[in-house]
């Protein structure tokens, strides 16, 4: 494969997902990629599901950088350091049905 500007990992990421400027991390050919990024927008896609794992040392003198995300308990926290004081704010969503 000619292209080395993208990154492709596992047994899935082959032939079909040759593009430049890609991560692809895939295990199985006809799967959709687990984690999909494109390099020339740094954007990423996670397929399906992103769980954060629980940060058991979140304080607020706990680095980040801004838009890091971190879970802590049953509140979900954003760093944010740009037009505010730096530090890690809780996203709140407001009202929700869950079905």
């Amino acid at each position: 494969y000619p292209n080395h500007s993208s990154v492709l990992i596992g047994n899935g990421a082959t032939i079909s997902h040759q593009k430049d400027e890609k991560l692809i991390i895939c295990n199985k050919p006809k799967n959709s990629p687990l984690i999909e990024g494109n390099f020339a927008t740094n954007q990423i896609t996670i397929d399906k599901c992103l769980n954060l794992k629980e940060s058991t040392d979140l304080n607020c003198d706990t680095p980040g950088v801004d838009g890091d995300l971190r879970r802590h308990q049953d509140m979900l926290y954003m760093y944010r350091s740009f037009n505010v004081h730096p530090g890690w704010y809780p996203l709140n969503f407001g009202t929700m049905l869950l079905l």
